[in-house]
Order: C-alpha cells, then structure tokens, then sequence
C-alpha cells in the first residue's frame, strides 16, 4: 500500500512539473508510469481471479506430544507466475484462544500449478488448535500494487491425549445385580429369544424347535437351533467436569485418565457408556469400538474450546466481563445438581477433576499427573 502511494505520489510530482516548467518529458514520462500503473493493476485483477487457496482435508488428529499441522493447498490456474504472495496466519490453542502466535510465509507460483504447504500448530497439551488465515496478498511483478485473496475456512487440529491400559480387578456387589445381559448368536445355547441358526431337520430333533413358516416355504422340515445370553459387567463412566479453576495441566490429567479407563473397558470387554454435562447439555457415548472411543475423545476435548470461546464472545459482544462469569456461575451450579441417568444393572463411576476414581463412596484408582511415564501408568490399578 504504501508503495502504491508512493507510486502515485511520483506520478502527481511529474504532472505538477509538466505544468510549472513546460517540460515535455516530463509528461511523457508521467503517462508512461500512468501506463504501465493500468497494466499491472490490470494483470493482478486477471490474476486474483485464477488463484486461489483451500484447505486440505487430511488428518485432522494428533496425539499429544506428536507433530501436528494444517495443510492448505495454493493454485494458479493463470498462465502467468505469482510473482510474490504474503500469507499472515494465527495460530492458537483452544484453552487459550486470545494467546494467539502470528506467523508469515512469503511464497511463488509457476503459471498453472500448484504447491501445497503445511502449518503446523501445538501440541503440547490435549485439546483443538485453530488455524485462521488473516490475510492472503497478492503482489504484482515489481511488487507496487496487492490484492487480497479470499481466505479459507478455519481447520482444526484436536490433540488427543495418549492412551495407556490399567490393571482391572471387577468384583459383583454383593446382593446387588451388577451383570447385564447381552445376546450372543455365535455360538450354541438355549435361549429362545436368539437364533444362532436354522438347519434342516435330523432325526432326534425336537417337534418345538420346526420353523413352520420357512418349512411350508421350502417343503422340507427346517429347525431353530438357539443362542445364548450372555452376562458381562457394565459400567457408566460419568465424567465430572465441576471444577473451581481451569488449567492446562489439570485438563490433561483429566483427559488422560478418562482415555485410560475407556481403553481399558474397552481391551476387556467391559460395556461402557461415557457421559458429561456441558454448558446445559448431556452428552453421552456408547463405547463398543475404537471408533467410538475417538469419537468420544474428541467430543471431549472440543469441551474447553467451546466453553471458552463461548465466554470470550459473550464478553466481546457486551463488552462486559462480569456477564459471563456471572453465566458460568449459574451453568456451575445447575451442574452441581445434576446426576445422570443409570440404566438398570449398571454401576455408576465418576472421575473427578482431581484424577481420582469414585466408586460410590469409595476411591477406586487414583491418576497420576499429566506428563508422567508410561511406568507410572502400568502401575495405575482400578479395583471396582
């Protein structure tokens, strides 16, 4: 910008001496600058219409600790090179979204081509790091007159913390149901209610066990043979968020633990649910696959983003700090009077912000801090 002003500056110098001296080269040599102004604003519009930046949809997730970054991808679909593009760009971390590192890359382009370039963001704590682009600027050949390219959406990173497996001892309560019932139909047994398949019939088969319908269809005798029911320890794992301070290193404790527990529910074959309470609303996960953890994972650590980002525009926007601790507040304690749901047969853990696993009135396991060893983390044991 200020070289375009410049520029034009030197073009009215020349005018003004054209008009006080009579010089004639000077006029001419003012209209030639004018000129040449009229063909590089004129090739940089050309060009801002053929280039373009996107993000590129990649892996989006990171273990703590691991190299994390945002891929964007740069074309020109013109024949001719961009001489010099400027790229601004803030990197930030969920948690702390006013801490935002500005950073600046300076790339070329070769007429109908392509490049990609990474950014990369923070990992050295759990959660969602945003990169946005502030401002893509286009330059001209001398690199007197830019132009600004539209910027695309914002990626997100989630870091997710490190999964460890604790040692596991489950012991039923006495004279309560601890045990829930789930159907197996891949192997043999007596309960009615499952099919583990349908045969033809052979002597000794029992008369109760003829598929009538699917008999009369293919005019031979068809039997059920049954599956089984099978029993196997369920757990509710609530995860308490109530705290009275927020730090990084007390949200990767907690998280690190809430993966610890459904790894190991999971590796032994333990039924799990998962449930918080956020900002008013319940969320809950089924854990039965990998798939279904990281996907509970990831819902977990974009809590502290939205918390965040939700208190940092209520206190933009009116321009008063005092209304949203005030909201948060009345969210703490709506949620301090809040207990999820149990089914029937299932026993309620909580984890607490402070690492610890509560079994009703009893501490279950205890967590270690964030950062420590994998030692530290084998030694963790859960007696429920």
């Amino acid at each position: 910008m200020i070289r375009a002003v410049i520029y034009f500056c030197l073009i009215l110098a020349l005018l003004g001496g054209y008009i006080m001296f009579n010089g004639a080269v000077l006029l001419v040599f003012a209209c030639f600058l004018t000129l040449l102004a009229v063909v590089l604003v004129g090739t940089l519009l050309w060009q801002k219409r053929r280039c373009r930046m996107e993000a590129v949809q990649g892996n989006d997730v990171a273990e703590l600790g691991e190299t994390a970054a945002a891929r964007f991808r740069l074309v020109n679909d013109g024949i001719l090179p961009a001489a010099q593009m400027v790229i601004r760009y803030q990197v930030y971390e969920c948690r702390t979204p006013s801490k935002k590192e500005k950073k600046k890359i300076r790339l070329q382009m070769k007429g109908r081509s392509e490049q990609y370039f990474d950014c990369r963001v923070p990992s050295d704590h759990s959660g969602v790091s945003v990169v946005r682009m502030k401002k893509i600027c286009l330059y001209d050949f001398l690199q007197i007159f830019s132009c600004h390219l539209p910027v695309p959406g914002r990626p997100e990173i989630s870091v997710l913390p490190p999964l460890h497996q604790a040692e596991l001892t489950v012991t039923p309560r006495s004279g309560r149901e601890e045990m829930e019932e789930e159907t197996d139909d891949t192997q043999k047994g007596d309960d009615p209610s499952v099919i583990y398949q349908i045969r033809e019939y052979q002597p000794g088969d029992s008369m109760q066990r003829i598929h009538w319908k699917l008999s009369a269809r293919t005019d031979q005798w068809m039997v059920k043979e049954f599956g089984r029911t099978k029993e196997r320890t369920a757990v509710l794992l609530w995860l308490d968020l109530r705290s009275e301070k927020e730090t990084a290193e007390l949200l990767d404790r907690f998280r690190e633990a809430a993966a610890c527990l459904m790894d190991t529910f999971l590796k032994r074959e333990i039924g799990c649910e998962i449930v918080w309470k956020y900002r008013g609303q319940e969320q809950r996960f089924t854990i039965a696959s990998e798939e279904d953890m990281y996907q509970a994972l990831r819902a977990l650590v974009r809590t502290g983003f939205e918390r965040n980002l939700e208190r940092a525009n209520t206190a933009r926007n009116s321009g008063k700090a005092n209304a949203a601790r005030k909201q948060d507040r009345t969210d703490t304690m709506q949620n301090s009077e809040w207990q999820p749901e149990i089914r029937q047969g299932w026993r309620m853990l909580r984890l607490g912000v402070d690492g610890k696993l509560w079994d009703m009135e009893r501490c279950a396991a205890g967590f270690p801090g964030a950062g420590s060893g994998g030692e530290e983390w084998e030694s963790v044991r859960i007696e429920l």
